[in-house]
């Protein structure tokens, strides 16, 4: 039984990833791109994904010099701007 409230579990949460340095990733649910539909979040498959990879693999930096993340830019869509 957890007393605390959400908002204490979240800073305890961020707070713990901060001290510890720990990366931080986010999945997408709904739309990824023009044509892919995915009908639940994919965070789900997420731990088992990351307990399989090494290390150096679930590092930001190394996956961005080995051009596996990119940074997205701020873009217009039916006269909006989308913020990335």
């Amino acid at each position: 039984f957890n007393m605390l409230t959400p908002t204490t579990d979240l800073n305890n949460a961020l707070l713990s990833h901060i001290l510890t340095e720990s990366n931080g990733f986010s999945t997408a649910a709904g739309y990824v791109g023009a044509e892919n539909k995915i009908d639940h979040d994919v965070s789900l498959l997420i731990p088992e994904i990351w307990a399989r990879m090494t290390p150096a693999d679930r590092d930001p930096k190394n996956l961005i010099a080995n051009g596996s993340l990119e940074k997205l830019e701020d873009f217009e869509y039916q006269g909006k701007k989308v913020l990335a």
